[in-house]
């Protein structure tokens, strides 16, 4: 497990790659109140979040996963830290929303 922190946003990222899917679940579940979906377990990787906290799980089934995917789940990330902050993209917050792409995306290679 990798644990990031962007001091900026005051939020906690913690990235998960490989055959830790459960181990990231029950992390999540614990951290997160997370209620588990039985489906997720089929994907090749999701982003777990509860608004109440600014925290996120990120799995990645591959320890290397493809740069597609890691795009793929740093947008979810983003666009959650943005609506917990009600915060909608649109041409003011459109700089600031790809800051933070890719600060995410750096940040789980």
């Amino acid at each position: 497990m990798k644990t990031v922190y962007n001091p900026v946003y005051d939020y906690e990222l913690y990235v998960f790659k490989g055959d830790k899917h459960l181990i990231a679940v029950k992390f999540a579940s614990k951290l997160l109140n997370y209620e588990y979906d039985p489906a997720a377990g089929t994907i090749e990787a999701c982003v777990f979040r509860n608004v109440k906290y600014r925290t996120q799980v990120i799995w990645f089934r591959d320890k290397k996963p493809a740069q597609e995917t890691i795009a793929h789940e740093a947008f979810h990330s983003t666009c959650g830290l943005f609506r917990y902050m009600d915060c909608m993209l649109n041409d003011n917050t459109e700089e600031v929303f790809a800051r933070v792409l890719d600060w995410t995306v750096q940040n789980i290679k």
